[in-house]
């Protein structure tokens, strides 16, 4: 979402060549197809564009048409940008597609002229990149985890808390019994984003419920990817949901369909987990 942030500032735009702020498009973990079978075809660059588009707008949006108007535009101008994000959570045939797209790009394709008038980001963990030859000679960008006083500065507007004062603890030293043993995931923007929230939870007017944060204190790292895996499996039942509103009958409500497929998942983690060492 920063780099999102960064490449819709005027400056930045010009620093790549664009003489007004692209259209900048976000896509995770898959790239959507036409209907809801695996073998559905893939939606077009133009589909998935206005898609997201729509998506983000929600009701506001009167014309659809008149979205796919300026998408089209915007691709004529060469002015968007398209982050594939989480490259490496796609299928293997949403992964070969996306390849195949930049392929065309590299070879200078006209068709689908839709290709070229995109600028491509990537993210991904590097054993997903590494087969496909069309990215063997991308430019990369290694990012590392947040050091500790990076961890600190996310924290630094509660530091004049007086429990933080009496105690001559950081935020995160407080709240965290042993940074040591966090080390490799409290350096994860995701995880401190979690931290950061249950912090502002317990805040009421400017002032901090420490009884209420005593109880969400971290002892241990497999307690802080408990909540990470819990907040997001929360989060993403969600989407499932209101995506899914016409399969709940019409007395059923969402937070009984929400408490039976997290059991349901949990029922499959923990079997998963058994079942580890015949995997």
């Amino acid at each position: 979402f920063k780099c999102i942030e960064l490449l819709s500032d005027p400056q930045a735009s010009s620093d790549i060549g664009l003489k007004e702020p692209p259209l900048v498009v976000r896509i995770e973990g898959n790239w959507p197809r036409s209907g809801t079978d695996e073998n559905s075809p893939f939606k077009s660059i133009p589909q998935m564009i206005a898609d997201v588009i729509c998506d983000v707008l929600g009701s506001s949006v009167a014309d659809r048409s008149a979205v796919e108007t300026e998408v089209r535009t915007a691709l004529r101008q060469e002015s968007v940008v398209v982050l594939v994000d989480a490259f490496d959570q796609m299928t293997k045939a949403e992964q070969l597609h996306v390849a195949d797209l930049l392929r065309q790009r590299n070879a200078g394709e006209r068709h689908p002229e839709d290709v070229q008038g995109c600028r491509w980001l990537l993210t991904s963990r590097d054993y997903a990149l590494q087969p496909i030859v069309a990215f063997s000679d991308w430019s990369r960008l290694r990012l590392v985890g947040l050091n500790e006083a990076e961890q600190d500065s996310y924290f630094s507007d509660f530091e004049d808390q007086p429990v933080f004062r009496q105690s001559e603890k950081k935020p995160l030293d407080w709240f965290c019994e042993s940074r040591r043993d966090l080390a490799d995931d409290s350096q994860l923007p995701l995880n401190l984003r979690l931290v950061r929230r249950l912090f502002e939870s317990s805040l009421t007017n400017g002032k901090l419920n420490v009884q209420q944060l005593q109880r969400q204190r971290i002892s241990s790292a497999s307690q802080l990817q408990w909540k990470v895996s819990d907040t997001l499996l929360r989060r993403d039942l969600q989407r499932w949901l209101l995506a899914q509103r016409g399969f709940w009958t019409t007395d059923a409500k969402a937070e009984d369909g929400l408490a039976l497929l997290k059991h349901i998942c949990g029922v499959i983690a923990l079997q998963m987990l058994l079942d580890g060492d015949k995997l």
